[in-house]
């Protein structure tokens, strides 16, 4: 017997399979049970932080739409410790709930604080993108540069909320899409070794990752996309005519906005550019 956990979203669903601590796997001996080692606890929650992170950016934020934002000091305006400067942000963001607020838009953001090696404070933040944010970003903060790019979601976000759980405080709003799995109990001994796909989507091979969890017992994860219209079907190679729904807008943003710096190369979890 083994579980099947589902997350959905707008244009894909992630699957992990796993057996029951109860269970097992067939033909398998059940693992006697150890206690994990503090460092093994460390890594496992951290993995987890990463996925909840990675997740919750995928919910609500869109790629090639929603901004990835710098904000450093000046020499002469940079905080005395990291306390101080996580305050000017707090501020900061009250002043810009306000702005969204006007524009009658909901305003979702994740944000870290970072200390550089020479001490030098510099935020980043996920912020959903409103019409002249990037103006209004460089125009409100007071303490030096702003840096604004788009997102860019390699890898699922991946490279992007590793980056985040560096520090040990990520802040966030509280009206994020957040939703727990589908869990469906399979009554077979384990999971088939051909993954089946419902109509409409397809297999993202890449995405396939089989594994031992901390317990002992193995598990598998996925990911399958929904077809897109125009795309090649990468099950069976036919192009398939479908829509994406459920973003806040069918426009992709191709270029940039006047005024700003929006190349993305040092968005984390950016590959090579594309030219």
């Amino acid at each position: 017997m083994y579980e099947r956990l589902t997350w959905k979203f707008n244009d894909s669903w992630e699957i992990k399979e796993r057996h029951s601590g109860k269970y097992g796997a067939p033909g398998e001996k059940r693992t006697k049970r150890k206690k994990p080692t503090p460092e093994q606890m460390r890594e496992n929650n951290q993995r987890n932080r990463i996925e909840k992170n990675r997740r919750l950016i995928k919910w609500n934020f869109i790629p090639e739409e929603d901004y990835w934002v710098t904000f450093t000091y000046r020499p002469d305006q940079r905080p005395k410790d990291r306390k101080q400067a996580q305050k000017i942000m707090e501020n900061f963001r009250k002043c810009l709930h306000r702005r969204f607020d006007k524009a009658e838009t909901e305003m979702k953001w994740i944000c870290i604080t970072e200390i550089g090696s020479k001490g030098a404070a510099h935020h980043h933040m996920i912020i959903n993108r409103i019409p002249g944010l990037d103006t209004m970003l460089a125009k409100m903060w007071k303490y030096g540069h702003v840096s604004i790019k788009l997102l860019y979601k390699e890898g699922d976000f991946q490279g992007l909320a590793e980056y985040l759980c560096k520090e040990s405080r990520v802040s966030r709003s509280r009206n994020m899409i957040e939703e727990d799995p589908e869990i469906k109990p399979m009554k077979r001994g384990t999971w088939p070794e051909e993954i089946k796909v419902p109509k409409g989507f397809y297999l993202d091979k890449d995405s396939v990752r089989e594994g031992v969890n901390l317990f002992g017992f193995k598990y598998r994860h996925y990911i399958i996309r929904k077809i897109e219209s125009g795309e090649n079907c990468g099950k069976c190679g036919n192009l398939h005519r479908s829509r994406q729904k459920g973003t806040r807008s069918n426009r992709k943003v191709r270029g940039v906005s006047p005024g700003n710096n929006e190349s993305r190369k040092d968005v984390p979890g950016r590959g090579r550019n594309k030219k």
